[in-house]
């Protein structure tokens, strides 16, 4: 394992990384720290792989993916693949969610909740009123606010996914990736 410059982790190159035991004993070392896995790729791939878990643990400190102990860059492709320019992304919830911009900043915030389960639960607005701990109907009147903000936005499939994303928009995000896994350590 080599430590960068900062003494806050380093990369290694596992030979094996489907080894039997090898997760186990990586979940293990990263119990104090936040550690990142990158996918298996052949060697000469090894630099994508570290660059894709640098990419996760970029994520998880911004806060657009949660995790502590051991993550794996498999399990978060569709973070990764969407947050791979954070400028991109965010300029997409600014243009996206402009809609919300002269609400309160509390009716802001039910709203943007409100949004992000609507779309999260398909609309189905018990599942929706079930996760906000709030009355179906209070979730139909947040509802009818959101149809007046955003219009035919809500109903257009390519308007839906804008918005899930945008609501998604990191802080800040990462780069990119590619039989060996890469492991990046930072700790707590």
């Amino acid at each position: 394992m080599a430590e960068d410059e900062g003494g806050e982790g380093g990369t290694a190159l596992l030979g094996d990384p489907s080894a039997p035991g090898l997760r186990a004993q990586l979940e293990r070392a990263a119990s104090a720290a936040t550690a990142a896995l990158g996918p298996a790729v052949p060697l000469l791939a090894a630099a994508a792989s570290a660059r894709r878990a640098q990419s996760l643990l970029e994520l998880v400190d911004a806060g657009a993916i949660e995790g502590s102990g051991l993550v794996a860059a498999d399990e978060h492709l569709a973070s990764l693949a969407t947050h791979g320019d954070p400028g991109v992304l965010r300029d997409l919830a600014a243009a996206r969610l402009t809609p919300l911009t002269d609400e309160t900043p509390a009716s802001r915030a039910r709203l943007t909740a409100t949004l992000r389960a609507w779309l999260d639960h398909q609309g189905e607005v018990g599942r929706v009123a079930a996760e906000l701990h709030v009355h179906p109907q209070t979730v139909r009147y947040r509802l009818a606010r959101l149809r007046e903000l955003f219009g035919e936005a809500l109903d257009d499939p390519a308007g839906r996914f804008e918005l899930a994303l945008a609501l998604r928009a990191p802080v800040s995000a990462p780069a990119e990736a590619g039989k060996t896994g890469e492991r990046t350590r930072r700790h707590r």
